[in-house]
């Protein structure tokens, strides 16, 4: 982790006074995808790391970015979001865990499960209901206070990474550890999801150009009947050296940056980005839903959606 922030990796969007690099939302992409061809694990510690510093520097008071931002940009620190509940995902209305408002702040109960980087992490965004108005906002809750417990998951493939569950029991949480205004808890957390399925998509494209990459190696030493075995593909074989990527992947990696890095954050970046991948939401069919401004992300295509 240190590794990487002190490369200026987990933090790429933040302005350089709060020790980003003031790059545009493109550089995590790149990042994402370069870290991801040598190593899966890295580059997810390189997206996490960095939409933690985004929601910290946006929605957190001065209490929340003196204590936490430094930290998460410089890797001295891990963050995990935790939204899911062993009833409850993404919606909002199956969220059980509860938020009491006490004298000075807040107490935190309730499970989250499923929560990647558990196990390890220094501090973490909580969603939860308050239970006086019940509304759903976001808390950041330091995760070495009282009333914590964790487990984690076997995880075969993601285990430097790490999976697991987050119980709370009266967790106190300062008043000013509150992000936003109360009520937009929620909001914040999917809003920010919108760059989140945008970076995994260029972790993977790193990975799959990795695999591309060793197969092609492989084929041309491993030897078979005194030949290589690219020797009976009966095709060419693309220059792994070469330096610049073949023309259509750079045209969908253009394509896809250009519709999934628009979106309304405090920054003032305009637009949308919805990634459909159900197999009921595609071609316009019902669950489709947007503005005119909304973009749908199909299989690398971009195009306006459709009302259902």
């Amino acid at each position: 982790m240190k590794v990487l922030g002190d490369n200026g990796l987990l933090g790429v969007c933040l302005p350089e006074e709060y020790g980003g690099r003031g790059a545009g939302l493109d550089a995590p992409g790149i990042a994402c995808e370069e870290v991801a061809y040598a190593d899966a694990a890295c580059a997810y510690r390189v997206f996490a790391n960095n939409v933690a510093a985004d929601l910290f520097l946006t929605t957190g008071s001065p209490e929340v970015i003196d204590r936490w931002l430094a930290p998460t940009v410089e890797g001295r620190a891990v963050c995990a979001i935790a939204l899911t509940e062993p009833g409850a995902g993404s919606d909002a209305r199956g969220l059980t865990s509860k938020a009491v408002p006490v004298e000075g702040g807040w107490e935190l109960s309730g499970e989250k499960t499923s929560i990647t980087q558990a196990p390890d992490a220094d501090v973490a965004i909580v969603v939860a209901r308050e239970s006086d108005s019940g509304r759903i906002s976001a808390f950041v809750m330091d995760m070495d206070s009282p009333g914590i417990a964790r487990q984690r998951f076997e995880d075969p493939g993601f285990r430097a990474v790490g999976r697991g569950s987050i119980m709370m029991d009266r967790v106190f949480v300062p008043s000013t550890h509150r992000m936003g205004e109360g009520g937009q808890g929620f909001a914040l957390i999917m809003q920010e999801f919108d760059l989140t399925r945008t970076l995994i998509a260029y972790m993977i494209l790193g990975i799959a150009h990795r695999a591309l990459d060793l197969t092609i190696e492989h084929v041309r030493r491993r030897m078979s009947f005194g030949k290589p075995l690219s020797h009976y593909l009966g095709r060419d074989l693309p220059d792994r050296r070469a330096p610049d990527p073949p023309r259509g992947r750079a045209r969908a990696r253009r394509r896809h940056a250009r519709c999934a890095f628009r979106r309304p954050t405090a920054h003032g970046r305009g637009g949308n980005a919805q990634v459909v991948g159900a197999a009921g939401r595609l071609q316009g069919r019902p669950g489709v839903r947007g503005p005119p401004w909304t973009r749908r992300v199909v299989g690398g295509n971009a195009a306006p959606s459709a009302p259902a």
